[in-house]
């Protein structure tokens, strides 16, 4: 398996207007990717309310992407 040829992350600032996490990151996404021809992955620390906000502004945008647990914080 190759490595990937770029890797854009963002996580949202202080300074950023207060949308809901899930809202703000699909809204980078989208300004950076527009045609969607790289897959999108998001990481996650496995809290139900975090899977279930991130996958409804997904389903609300007709996004596919995969999901990466982080276990550390879902075993503590």
């Amino acid at each position: 398996m190759g490595r990937p040829l770029s890797v854009a992350n963002w996580t949202p600032r202080r300074s950023s207007p207060p949308l809901p996490l899930g809202t703000a990151t699909f809204e980078t996404a989208q300004r950076r990717h527009p045609d969607h021809r790289r897959r999108w992955i998001t990481l996650v620390d496995g809290a139900d309310h975090q899977l279930d906000r991130i996958q409804h502004e997904a389903a609300r945008r007709d996004v596919k992407f995969d999901i990466v647990v982080d276990f550390v914080h879902v075993l503590e």
